[in-house]
């Protein structure tokens, strides 16, 4: 079985975990982020930000419905970690496989560190204390600034530069610059203090540690042969290390596959590929995905594609799961009867910026078939299917069919205005 974890409360790093059918949180996701019992904490960085603890105090799973694809996978929507669709989960008691559905996703609750802010707090008030303006500072003259001066000065000394002592001597003297000049200097300071504190806030800046040792241990261990020995730990522990696309990464990929697919855009138009490009999906309503109760994913009187063609709604059950995994095995059972394997190269014209898409037969196939399946499982990962299987797939290419058919339409839809390469292709065409 096959969830999701959230790592660095970061909606772009929803990572895969591979967990055995009695695995308990305790075995192995909780122990992930414990440097004390074999976690990897010390080596890779996943909290939020430096003022939250390395391991998190909770965990939750994320009862939001979804959003369906339209080749009907889930993708986690962007509100599904709003506290209204949170679970608390058992860490110990019950197995995952009986808290919650394959891909469905872990919340990590991250508490803040009280040393690590204090520590911050103490070296940014520091570090305001000595850009003080001379005229208030009880002990003008030590910002940063005039101690590099102060080197810088040692150096001109050993090397005889007089002219420079002379204008270092004249910089260093206290109060040099007028008391408004001093002023708007400290308030640069305050405003710069204050983008560092933002970006230390929001996690763009986040090191493992303030520690400089600690800091330098870890990416010299990341170099060195210890590396091995980190993928081996991680692959024990369940992770697969590819992600679960948001919405916006999936549209692009999915849009671009078909675009290459198609040999452009103009093709793709021919082809009808725009009719479904538009919005390759939809978001599930309350009940449906994974708001799915879990006691009713072996009952036989709840069975996926019973209720979509009864009540028309989407719920999880074992029959769903079955259904994708046979279309899973179809796809893969394509490749392998390929007897002829081509790719297509993109070129773009540095001139007219114009792109062009060329077909190549491949020669080595076996080669080629290994890539295709490798690729087939990175992709259903991320977000499920490209494209479906010409064989066993219309049951699963029915969920979204049957949910489109059957959705409330709203006033501000811009479902059917046409895409700008969309009127490119319509004008070229």
């Amino acid at each position: 079985m096959e969830v999701f974890m959230r790592l660095n409360d970061d909606c772009d790093k929803d990572y895969c975990f591979q967990i055995e059918k009695n695995e308990k949180m305790n075995d192995k996701l909780v122990k992930f982020f414990d440097p004390k019992t074999g976690g990897v904490a010390r080596y890779m960085n996943f909290k939020p930000s430096i003022f939250h603890n390395k391991k998190p105090s909770k965990f939750y799973k994320s009862v939001h419905p979804g959003y369906l694809t339209m080749n009907g996978t889930l993708l986690f929507d962007y509100h599904c970690d709003d506290p209204e669709y949170l679970v608390e989960l058992d860490l110990s008691g019950k197995p995952i496989s009986q808290q919650m559905w394959p891909h469905q996703l872990i919340v990590p609750q991250w508490d803040y560190n009280p040393v690590s802010i204090v520590l911050f707090t103490v070296i940014m008030c520091v570090w305001l204390y000595t850009d003080l303006p001379d005229f208030i500072s009880p002990t003008p003259g030590i910002c940063m600034t005039n101690n590099l001066s102060r080197i810088v000065r040692m150096y001109a000394v050993y090397a005889g530069r007089r002219g420079l002592v002379e204008k270092l001597n004249e910089e260093l003297r206290v109060n040099t610059f007028k008391p408004l000049a001093q002023i708007g200097f400290f308030i640069l300071h305050i405003l710069k203090v204050i983008f560092v504190v933002f970006f230390f806030k929001v996690g763009m800046a986040n090191p493992i540690s303030f520690n400089p040792f600690v800091y330098y241990r870890t990416i010299h261990k990341k170099t060195t042969k210890q590396m091995d020995f980190l993928k081996s730990h991680l692959s024990d522990l369940g992770y697969i290390g590819i992600r679960r696309l948001s919405f916006d990464d999936y549209y692009s990929d999915f849009y671009n596959a078909m675009i290459k697919k198609a040999g452009g855009a103009v093709n793709a138009y021919k082809l009808g590929y725009f009719e479904f490009l538009r919005n390759p999906g939809l978001k599930l309503t309350k009940g449906e995905g994974f708001q799915t109760p879990l006691v009713y994913r072996f009952d036989e009187k709840h069975q996926t594609f019973d209720l979509l063609n009864t009540e028309k709604k989407f719920y999880l059950s074992e029959q769903y799961y079955l259904e994708v995994e046979k279309v899973l095995k179809a796809s893969m059972e394509e490749i392998e009867s390929l007897t002829r394997g081509e790719n297509v190269i993109v070129k773009v014209d540095q001139k007219t910026k114009q792109t062009t898409y060329e077909k190549e037969e491949v020669k080595d196939l076996e080669t080629f078939k290994k890539f295709k399946l490798v690729q087939l499982l990175k992709t259903f990962r991320k977000f499920g299917f490209y494209d479906l299987p010409e064989k066993d797939s219309e049951r699963l290419a029915s969920i979204y069919k049957i949910l489109k058919e059957n959705e409330a339409p709203t006033a501000t839809s811009t479902s059917n205005a046409p895409s700008p390469i969309e009127i490119a292709a319509k004008k070229e065409n």
